[in-house]
């Protein structure tokens, strides 16, 4: 919708579960992939990637941590759910 209301237009050519995935299936194709910008600038060159930014304002991507209820009151569990959302903010 973002890209439409900038006036372009885009195709899917493959859907993936993860970025990493998606800068995996780039690099050996001639497709185009969106990819978080830290992705792109730390692992394209590795995988001869090369990267523009978006010509359009995207919405901000919303990040998810999901556990097992068992180790919610785990406390090295916790450090490292804590550790990411610090991290992540």
């Amino acid at each position: 919708e973002v890209l439409a209301a900038a006036g372009l237009q885009r195709r899917v050519a493959a859907v993936v579960p993860t970025s990493a995935v998606a800068a995996l299936v780039v690099s050996s194709s001639d497709y185009v992939g969106l990819l978080p910008q830290r992705l792109a600038e730390q692992h394209g060159p590795a995988l001869g990637l090369r990267w523009f930014p978006v010509p359009a304002e995207l919405p901000e991507v919303e990040v998810r941590l999901s556990w097992h209820a068992r180790l919610a009151a785990d406390p090295a569990q916790r450090w490292l759910r804590d550790t990411i959302t610090d991290a992540l903010r």
